[in-house]
């Protein structure tokens, strides 16, 4: 008489359970997988959830998500965030560039009321540390864009001192000239002040080395 195999003790055991394994495993690949594409899909969602309203302000859809795809979702809204405030806050920064070319206080007290506007909208939409990033960037801009302005507006002001001293120096010139050639001596009250104009705006020239 043949034993069953059905009967217990003849059950092999592995045989049993190596298709729910396999089943087990199977399930846990399309888990894995499922979550890559659900991270993939959050991250696409967050790049495109920032937007600006009506107002021009800086505006993001929340979106019920969590887990690693929520997780995703965050930081891509904070990434397009920065981006767009970046992008924004350059165009500004060079229209005010413009309107302050010769005024470097002004521009950077401008850009400073800009900036914690701008950050309080970045904090307040895409939460505390992009708003903490963008604030350094703005920081770091309008520095340099101060620096940039108040070279140039000593540059230009040196430029014009220079052409007001050269064309009273010249003027004293001609004029004492003009008086010499009337036949006025050195003693004339009017060509000692001119020759002390002279003397006066040439030291003040020589004594500058930027001049």
């Amino acid at each position: 008489m043949v034993d069953s195999p059905l009967k217990p003790g003849n059950v092999v055991t592995t045989d049993i359970a190596q298709p729910y394994q396999m089943f087990a495993q199977a399930l846990d690949q399309a888990g894995q997988s499922t979550e890559k594409v659900a991270v993939s899909l959050a991250e696409q969602a967050g790049t495109k959830a920032v937007t600006r309203d009506d107002q021009g302000n800086l505006q993001v859809e929340r979106a019920p998500i969590f887990g690693a795809a929520g997780e995703a979702y965050a930081r891509a809204v904070k990434v397009a965030a920065l981006t767009e405030a970046e992008s924004s806050a350059e165009r500004e920064d060079i229209s005010m560039r413009q309107k302050f070319r010769n005024d470097p206080d002004g521009y950077l007290n401008a850009a400073d009321a800009y900036r914690q506007n701008t950050v309080k909208q970045m904090s307040d939409a895409a939460g505390p540390e992009a708003g903490m990033a963008l604030n350094r960037a703005l920081q770091r801009t309008a520095m340099q864009t101060w620096k940039g302005l108040l070279n140039e507006k000593e540059s230009l002001d040196l430029q014009r001192a220079n052409n007001a001293i050269t064309a009273g120096i010249s003027s004293a010139s001609d004029d004492a000239l003009a008086l010499a050639r009337q036949g006025a001596s050195a003693d004339d009250p009017t060509m000692k002040g001119l020759l002390d104009k002279y003397t006066t705006l040439l030291d003040e020239k020589l004594k500058n080395p930027r001049l």
